[in-house]
């Protein structure tokens, strides 16, 4: 992996972690909370991001908070893929 892909998948991730701390001190509302993380499943860094850091996600409790935005998040780059023209409409919730 390049310095600077190493570089843009740390700050997706920052990103992330940033987006997820401002849902639960309050900062944003859930609407808030997935808007963010329907911009930042656009990007390519974040979608391999994702992809590396999946085995992190699996030992998670089924009903905890970073399971349920987890799946949340799958949705998400699955209809970006599905129809990356659409990536703005919302869907079913899974929160």
């Amino acid at each position: 992996m390049s310095e600077e892909r190493c570089r843009q998948i740390m700050f997706v991730n920052r990103w992330y972690a940033a987006t997820l701390l401002s849902y639960r001190i309050g900062s944003v509302d859930r609407d808030e909370l997935l808007g963010n993380l329907r911009v930042l499943c656009r990007g390519g860094a974040f979608a391999e991001c994702w992809e590396r850091t999946a085995e992190h996600r699996r030992p998670l409790p089924e009903d905890s908070f970073g399971a349920r935005v987890g799946r949340e998040v799958d949705t998400l780059l699955e209809e970006r893929v599905d129809d990356p023209d659409e990536w703005w409409v919302v869907g079913s919730p899974l929160m």
